[in-house]
């Protein structure tokens, strides 16, 4: 069994597809996500017996989302060290880098995006 689903938000597109599959131990659902048709980003989750989600490939699709989520951040941070020399984040500039993500647009997009995934039905 397989899913297909494509969100678009802020202009860009968030393709994702689902399969499932059976494990020693139960089954798995692997999702992987493409932005724009460029960036991809896997995820897998494992169950024993039944899944508490919504719809199918629900948590994948969430988990591929976060990945992506977290490697932007881990960009940006990395951005922000380089760019205002730190080699230690301390609570003042860590407070500073939030803040910074709070006004970011991509992050903003990813959490739309997400939202979606988690309000809708598909």
């Amino acid at each position: 069994m397989s899913k297909f689903i494509k969100i678009i938000a802020n202009e860009h597109e968030f393709t994702f597809y689902c399969e499932s599959r059976s494990t020693r131990t139960g089954f798995a659902h692997d999702c992987t996500m493409a932005i724009d048709y460029s960036r991809n980003y896997k995820a897998t989750c494992h169950y024993i017996n039944r899944t508490w989600e919504r719809w199918n490939y629900q948590s994948a699709c969430i988990a591929a989302l976060d990945k992506a989520r977290l490697d932007y951040t881990d960009r940006k941070l990395q951005e922000y060290k380089y760019a205002n020399n730190v080699m230690r984040m301390t609570s003042k500039r860590k407070a500073e880098f939030l803040e910074a993500c709070k006004a970011d647009t991509w992050l903003a997009t990813l959490a739309q995006v997400k939202h979606e995934l988690n309000t809708k039905l598909f």
